[in-house]
């Protein structure tokens, strides 16, 4: 018994001290200056930083697109026409064709809102559907129409002519509106928004402020009074004016919007699997054992 308690305290010394000349392959510092084990370089990881960086924060730049200033004219030269005839003139027109009664003011208001409600849910509907540019040629054809036919109208002074063409007026003005504002917020850079939107609010005030004053010297050199005859022709000078703004939509086009990949789907996910290979890089080095096991020492 007591032969066997001094071989088992042996073996246990040996396994608690062992001796010096057992061969020892790898040290702590050799593990720092040749790992054991293939461990992925920090120059990986940098490497792999860089490249995810690059691909998020790289956006080459692009020439700015023929689209947006195209809508800024038009939205200038259609406001300012519009102004003219309808909010400066066409309810005194009809005022004095129907005899001064109101209520024939109303129902022709009426006529080219609801038509203009109506036409804009499918026209946006139809937008998102099929090409943008498609749909802002045929509210070019449709709003030809309703110029030449408000102006018929008003030398006619035909109470029933002037109010089908008031709904051609809400029909086009229903298909353009919708098709216009996607395309024009569709032309512009990510983070230009604000700055070209802001200069369509200003470019639409100035329109509405610039009919008025155009009516007003007309007024002036008709006789300053309100007769039929003088809105007639103030009513036929805003269908012409109509005409330019009408003709820019048919420029517009659908290839000159800008391609905003930044932030797409596809971007976002290369990104992510960039993101999870450099994670999982990172977490295969701090699994790695920094210290040998004991099936590292030979006897």
């Amino acid at each position: 018994i007591t032969t066997m308690k001094k071989s088992n305290a042996t073996k246990n010394n040996q396994i608690a001290n062992p001796p010096l000349d057992l061969n020892i392959e790898t040290t702590a510092s050799d593990y720092l200056s040749e790992p054991l084990l293939k461990r992925p370089s920090e120059s990986n990881l940098t490497d792999t930083n860089s490249s995810n960086e690059d691909s998020v924060s790289t956006n080459p730049p692009t020439q700015k697109s023929r689209n947006i200033n195209l809508i800024l004219a038009y939205t200038f030269i259609a406001f300012s026409a519009r102004s003219l005839w309808n909010q400066s003139v066409l309810s005194a027109f009809v005022y004095l064709i129907k005899n001064d009664d109101p209520k024939f003011v109303g129902i022709l208001t009426g006529i080219m809102g609801t038509t203009q409600l109506l036409s804009s849910f499918p026209a946006g509907i139809l937008a998102d559907k099929f090409r943008r540019d498609t749909m802002l040629k045929i509210a070019s054809v449709i709003g030809a129409i309703a110029a030449i036919c408000t102006f018929a109208a008003a030398q006619s002074l035909n109470f029933v002519f002037l109010g089908l063409a008031l709904a051609i007026w809400g029909l086009f003005w229903g298909i353009c509106n919708t098709s216009i504002l996607a395309m024009f917020a569709d032309s512009i850079e990510d983070g230009e928004r604000t700055h070209y939107f802001t200069q369509r609010t200003i470019l639409q005030y100035l329109g509405n402020a610039s009919g008025p004053i155009v009516a007003l010297i007309m007024f002036l050199n008709l006789g300053d009074k309100w007769t039929v005859q003088a809105c007639s022709t103030v009513v036929g000078t805003g269908q012409l004016l109509s005409i330019p703004a009408i003709l820019l939509l048919c420029f517009l086009k659908d290839e000159d919007v800008v391609n905003n990949d930044y932030g797409s789907d596809e971007t976002i996910c290369s990104n992510n699997e960039l993101d999870e290979e450099a994670n999982d890089q990172r977490s295969t080095l701090l699994e790695e054992p920094l210290l040998v096991n004991g099936s590292d020492v030979e006897d």
